[in-house]
């Protein structure tokens, strides 16, 4: 049962690491969308404003330099999102080997933890990877277009060349998350790597008695039911988690 109490706790912690690694993404992406927004609406209220603050021609500078910085910061937060989708398929590739080493060593019944579909055949489609990548390439292949568009075409009919423009932009962006996101799922199919499997070995112990407020006990209990674990594995859990902290804390001083 330690075995499985061991796991279990693993299984938990990179568990909410991989949704704090997503949260991250998308607070780095609604940033990015926020910060544009409120410049595309500046400059909305600078050229339709009647009172001319500036003249045309510095308006026109102020416009490009705005576009041309948020573009800045979107192609910052393209590579960001990239990383961050990387830490994502490595969080996945740790908790997929978790539940199936748990399985190898569950003590009950080991197919009632089996997942009912085989989740290593649904690959997403070409057509079908949207994501935080792609709807920051979609504003950063507008942004380019809109600064393009400023420099050289004023005329307002040239809608096919915006529309390359765009396309010339977006395409590669999508390219290069398409190639991030199965990079690692190529390599690991080129040259597959033989499966370890997880040999835990026993440790000295010592038990421990802790005297615990009734109210605490009680919401310990509600807290590994949620997560479905015993109050002994939440308890370990909860200890190696800062433990790691401390720790880690220690060694970097």
């Amino acid at each position: 049962m330690d075995n499985e109490d061991f796991l279990l706790a693993e299984y938990q912690h990179f568990s909410e690491s991989f949704w704090r690694n997503e949260e991250r993404g998308e607070k780095i992406v609604n940033f990015f969308i926020t910060i544009t927004t409120a410049i595309i609406s500046g400059i909305i209220i600078l050229v339709t404003n009647e009172q001319e603050i500036f003249p045309q021609s510095k308006i026109k500078v102020i416009v490009i330099a705005a576009l041309f910085a948020t573009l800045m910061l979107g192609l910052v937060t393209f590579i960001r999102i990239i990383k961050r989708n990387h830490v994502t398929d490595e969080y996945k590739h740790i908790i997929e080997y978790l539940r199936d080493q748990f399985i190898v060593n569950a003590s009950s019944n080991q197919e009632k933890y089996k997942l009912p579909f085989d989740d290593s055949s649904q690959k997403p489609g070409f057509w079908c990877l949207g994501g935080l990548a792609i709807t920051v390439a979609v504003t950063n292949s507008i942004l380019f277009t809109a600064i393009i568009v400023i420099l050289w075409f004023s005329d307002r009919s040239a809608w096919g060349t915006a529309t390359c423009l765009f396309l010339f932009t977006f395409i590669p962006q999508v390219f290069i998350t398409v190639a991030a996101r199965n990079g690692m799922k190529g390599n690991s199919m080129n040259n597959p790597e033989p499966k370890y499997t997880l040999q835990l070995h026993p440790r000295p112990k010592e038990t421990v008695s802790l005297e615990i407020p009734t109210d605490t006990l009680e919401s310990l209990k509600k807290v590994a039911a949620s997560r479905d674990m015993s109050v002994e594995a939440l308890l370990k859990f909860y200890i190696g988690q800062e433990l790691r902290q401390d720790l880690a804390k220690f060694s970097s001083r």
